[in-house]
């Protein structure tokens, strides 16, 4: 079994994934160790992975147009993704992300893994819904877009 798979299975994101499709996506996985402080991207950056908190947190901010104070819009724990939107569009980051203690993230690019949502449909759809559905409950976070 991989190393990851438990912890895969109890986010959002992979919901209802089958133990094969899980440990599909385990081997795509790297861990990252980011120390306290430590930014993991900057806005307007072109980085194509995403992100799972395995421990720690992570603050996403965003600097206003005329503004050099990043304001902070979100703050990611255990078991939350960020840098989710790479799955969808390859766009600059929308957002800042940085550690506010020792974290460690599984790191999943991009390109491997649409490569196995269009190798294996049925994995796709269920990641794809489950994203969706995930940045949907984002949305109606009232704080949702405020700078």
């Amino acid at each position: 079994m991989g190393k990851y798979i438990n912890f895969l299975r109890e986010t959002s994101l992979f919901y209802n994934l089958t133990n094969a499709q899980l440990e599909m996506v385990d081997a795509m996985c790297e861990e990252m160790v980011f120390q306290k402080d430590q930014v993991i991207y900057e806005e307007g950056s072109r980085q194509n992975d995403f992100y799972l908190v395995f421990s720690g947190t992570i603050e996403l901010t965003v600097t206003p147009q005329g503004s050099s104070k990043p304001v902070l819009v979100d703050r990611v724990e255990k078991g939350s993704l960020f840098g989710e939107t790479a799955l969808v569009e390859e766009l600059p980051r929308a957002t800042s992300a940085r550690s506010i203690k020792d974290t460690h993230v599984l790191r999943i690019a991009r390109n491997k893994f649409m490569l196995l949502c269009n190798t294996y449909a049925d994995l796709g759809y269920r990641v794809m819904f489950n994203l969706a559905v995930c940045l949907a409950e984002k949305m109606k976070n009232p704080e949702f877009g405020k700078p």
